[in-house]
């Protein structure tokens, strides 16, 4: 071997040891910056015990996720009720309503009177927006009165109502509403109205 030849060798294994010592320290100084953020957690982690912060506080303020919850849903299981299960639910209202309206007495006088009056409303409101009900049937109690109202769509029932249940509850402060769309569209409204119980507001949430 030639006197170049062992310095190009010389040379080139200066250039390895040099690599292998910078790429050394390069790991080193990552290892390092790694070891500094988990001294840094650590100190956060107790610190943070010590202060009463919390386990979920400390996951977030250091940057661990938490894992999944085994109670909680799966994000691609159904958390809405199925149409099946909606329709029985509100079935199931509708006929607790029907059932409470019926076993109240008959006050002849007071029902004859305000379902006159409910009519009115309902004729009115539809006079005004343009909406004729396809059906309406009204009925009352002694304090309550029952009415569905049959129209063509979920906007003719917005438009009817907007006007419609201002008049109502001037009449019967307690009102509830539950409509119901059937396979063709077409909207139903069940309003169930009661006057308030004496002493209570039209606010009161107990009706």
């Amino acid at each position: 071997m030639t006197g170049k030849q062992i310095m190009f060798v010389g040379v080139a294994l200066v250039l390895v040891v040099a690599a292998y010592f910078a790429g050394s320290q390069r790991q080193a100084a990552a290892n390092a910056q790694r070891l500094a953020q988990l001294e840094d957690r650590q100190r956060a982690l107790e610190t943070g015990v010590l202060n009463g912060v919390s386990r979920a506080q400390l996951a977030s303020q250091l940057g661990y996720a938490p894992p999944p919850s085994r109670n909680a849903p799966d994000m691609g299981e159904r958390s809405q009720p199925t149409p099946e299960e909606a329709a029985r639910v509100l079935q199931d209202k509708l006929a607790k309503l029907d059932q409470q309206f019926m076993a109240e007495p008959l006050d002849a006088k007071w029902a004859g009177e305000t379902k006159a009056s409910v009519e009115d409303s309902i004729v009115g409101a539809a006079a005004e927006t343009g909406v004729q009900p396809r059906s309406l049937n009204a009925d009352c109690r002694s304090k309550s009165c029952m009415i569905q109202m049959e129209v063509g769509s979920g906007t003719d029932m917005d438009r009817v109502l907007d006007t419609l249940t201002t008049d109502i509850s001037g009449k019967l402060p307690v009102t509830t509403m539950i409509p119901v769309t059937g396979p063709d569209g077409r909207v139903t409204m069940h309003i169930y109205g009661t006057q308030s119980a004496p002493g209570k507001s039209a606010a009161d949430p107990r009706g």
